[in-house]
């Protein structure tokens, strides 16, 4: 499904009662919920994924929070998922199915290619999807339903949203 059909389908999902992961761009929406937990607790740690998590920078601001000591260098290795469409689909449900997945997983994990199998099925994952680009018309009508609430969040908590979200300056 492409993401101007999954977006299209929203409201009749919505109508459905699907669940909320389901809804792109009501959970695309921010303020109300970094509001939420501003207001309701006195110590909030905000991370914005691009210059936190993308970069590596999280964790260590995440410990730092919590007052702990930080990991050493070579445990905060960053892994950020791949998005695509896949070019072969039945090699993409090999790869995703859950329980062949864990099965596989559980075998390999008592071995010591544990940690180099975690880069190859990345590797085989990427390898395999494809990016496609958004339609302009699609952009726009993002641009339109997300442009308030960047500003809002913007305003509200100080982040440098505009930095990394150029397409709402």
């Amino acid at each position: 499904m492409r993401l101007k059909d999954a977006l299209d389908a929203e409201g009749e999902r919505r109508s459905a009662n699907w669940t909320w992961g389901w809804s792109y761009v009501d959970v695309g929406l921010y303020v109300e919920q970094v509001k939420a937990y501003i207001d309701n607790f006195e110590r909030v740690l905000l991370l914005l994924f691009e210059e936190d998590i993308v970069t590596g920078r999280a964790t260590g601001k995440v410990l730092k929070f919590l007052n702990l000591d930080p990991f050493p260098e070579d445990l905060d290795e960053v892994h950020v998922n791949v998005s695509g469409y896949p070019q072969n689909r039945i090699l993409h449900r090999l790869i995703t199915d859950e329980l062949i997945v864990r099965k596989i997983k559980n075998v390999v994990k008592a071995t010591p290619l544990y940690a180099r199998s975690k880069r190859v099925y990345r590797k085989v994952m990427e390898g395999n999807l494809r990016k496609e680009e958004m339609g302009s018309g699609t952009r726009r009508m993002l641009k339109g339903k997300f442009r308030d609430d960047v500003a809002l969040l913007a305003e509200y908590t100080g982040l440098p949203v505009y930095q990394f979200w150029t397409d709402f300056r």
